[in-house]
């Protein structure tokens, strides 16, 4: 039986010229925001738990001192800071001006702080503040992949501070969450107990997955595999008693990635071209094939642009655009970034 050919796939690989790669992206790409609302999602008034104002380094010089830290060098004291958690660094900025003044001096805090204010909102809230060390934060801000399958990732899995994607988040053990209350019934424990053991995180009200199924408790939840590597003998248990798939979503939040080598942030880019082939009727999105898989697949920068270089209607839409002169696509799935 012949197969039908890919429509999709351009006939010849399209050589790309550094001066219009920017164009490209732009042109070419959408970013997802019904990914980033499938997991916590704060409202943008919500300034409760971390105010803008104790995220601001002030300009004046301070006149008050640190008292015995003030005889350690700059390195020494950024070094503390690292190791803080990130609950305690907040305490410690909030000192006086010479305590801000040293956190604001943090390799990647001020670029953590302006691409990642709600993140910053979203740990205080969880109560994963206290258990997440600045270190774990900044390696994280800094990691494009996702632990496990190493595609992009756009989401943070809060419970051990690594990047995800959205498929791991929703398919990999290793992502996969329980109420803790389940998992010290298991354990034969109080939860209060358990929870001095593995790191937990509290629930957030909100739609979560892309399914936007409304979560109206508060509950604290404990990752998976942080249970099994606490009595690896549980382990088939721990899997039988994970509860929901939702549980995974409510301990990921969404955070962009940062290129410490070009000071440059960078969110999940998708292509505007596999959804106008399905809008186009090129390719089905019936069970779980190919359709599915190109429409929904996030890519960085870099990974899109090779994902061009083959991409028939990407790059229509590219020559269709003059090359940048206008975005000729209108699509309102586009137009909402799958928010529908």
């Amino acid at each position: 039986m012949l197969r039908e050919p890919d429509k999709t796939r351009s006939g010849t690989e399209f050589v790309l010229e550094e001066e219009n790669k920017d164009s490209i992206v732009r042109i070419a790409t959408y970013h997802r925001r019904d990914y980033d609302r499938s997991v916590i999602c704060l409202d943008p008034g919500d300034n409760v738990f971390v105010p803008a104002s104790l995220l601001d380094v002030f300009p004046r010089q301070p006149i008050a001192h640190l008292g015995t830290l003030n005889q350690l060098p700059l390195e020494i004291l950024h070094e503390i800071c690292r190791y803080l958690d990130v609950n305690s660094l907040f305490q410690f900025q909030q000192i006086n001006r010479r305590s801000r003044q040293i956190v604001g001096a943090l390799r990647l805090y001020r670029p953590l702080v302006e691409y990642g204010q709600d993140f910053f909102r979203i740990l205080m809230k969880s109560r994963v503040a206290e258990q997440t060390s600045t270190s774990e934060l900044f390696n994280a801000f800094c990691s494009e992949r996702c632990a496990v399958c190493g595609l992009f990732g756009d989401f943070i899995f809060l419970l051990s501070c690594t990047r995800c994607c959205v498929d791991c988040l929703n398919q990999a053990p290793h992502f996969q969450a329980v109420a803790l209350s389940a998992a010290a019934k298991e354990f034969r424990t109080t939860p209060e107990s358990l929870r001095k053991k593995v790191p937990s995180l509290c629930t957030i009200p909100g739609l979560y997955t892309i399914g936007k199924v409304p979560w109206k408790k508060r509950i604290d939840i404990v990752a998976v595999s942080h249970l099994q590597q606490l009595q690896p003998s549980k382990g088939q248990e721990v899997r039988a008693i994970q509860g929901k798939p939702i549980h995974s979503f409510l301990a990921a939040a969404a955070l962009p990635y940062f290129d410490d080598l070009t000071k440059s942030h960078h969110q999940g880019l998708s292509c505007k071209g596999c959804q106008i082939a399905v809008e186009l009727g090129l390719v089905t999105l019936r069970g779980n094939g190919t359709g599915w898989k190109a429409r929904d697949r996030v890519y960085s920068y870099d990974g899109f642009l090779q994902h061009f270089q083959w991409c028939a209607q990407a790059q229509d839409i590219w020559r269709s655009s003059l090359e940048g002169g206008s975005d000729p696509v209108k699509s309102e799935w586009i137009h909402r970034g799958g928010w529908i």
